[in-house]
């Protein structure tokens, strides 16, 4: 259930959604045509403003969920109308998946380098655990906990049993998107350098969702991803 906090941020909350989906009006078109891109812009953000009501505000001077749970919803935004469309969950992630990794790549090398020593660093993974515990106190978060490695395999790693972003798909009547709750994550680990390992996921059937993140390993694709990027392989063939 969203608290109607960010009714009264709609200004800037549309404002950062046009920006992002001139990429993904981008990517439609690849597919598809401009037309139908340009109708599917159109209706995502009336999607998106209705949606921004429905939106769960998570506490906390920083919070690093916060945006995360925004960025879910643009993908429900996006995926409705194109579902209303015909177009099914893996060909509207595919779409989601190149723009996401394009606005990330976009990123300049030297700052992908500073983000990575701070994902990496004492003061991040206090930020993370400071911020899982005010995401966990709400109904509509995550139940997380982040901790430092205990092996040489691992610098630190999450753990959680109730996902925000599962939730909110379920809630808002798109359960399928759920299965591909970890991309974002896939993306920023593959972009930055993080070295995640997926070892399980709540979206793809697990009870528990368990990331690891080691610096200066390969970021391996997690398992429930792997038929999308085959597809997109064979697209290109």
């Amino acid at each position: 259930m969203g608290c109607g906090y960010y009714v009264s941020k709609q200004s800037n909350l549309l404002k950062k959604f046009d920006k992002i989906s001139i990429r993904i009006e981008k990517k439609i078109a690849k597919y598809y045509s401009e037309k139908f891109a340009s109708k599917i812009k159109k209706e995502a953000r009336a999607e998106f403003e209705s949606i921004i009501p429905e939106i769960p505000y998570f506490s906390g001077t920083i919070n690093i969920f916060r945006e995360l749970i925004i960025m879910s919803a643009w993908g429900v935004s996006f995926y409705k109308p194109m579902k209303k469309s015909g177009k099914t969950v893996e060909e509207v992630m595919m779409v989601v998946y190149e723009a996401t990794e394009e606005i990330h790549k976009s990123i300049s090398k030297p700052l992908r380098w500073l983000l990575r020593k701070f994902i990496f660093s004492p003061i991040f993974l206090k930020i993370a655990q400071i911020s899982s515990r005010n995401v966990s106190e709400h109904p509509d978060g995550w139940k997380i906990e982040y901790k430092k490695g205990e092996n040489k395999e691992c610098n630190w790693y999450f753990e959680a049993t109730e996902c925000a972003v599962v939730k909110f798909f379920n809630k808002q009547r798109v359960p399928e998107l759920a299965y591909y709750c970890n991309l974002i994550d896939y993306i920023q680990s593959n972009v930055i350098g993080m070295g995640m390992q997926q070892l399980s996921c709540i979206g793809s059937g697990d009870k528990t969702c368990v990331e690891c993140m080691k610096q200066g390993r390969e970021t391996k694709i997690p398992g429930n991803l792997k038929k999308l990027f085959e597809n997109k392989a064979n697209n290109k063939s």
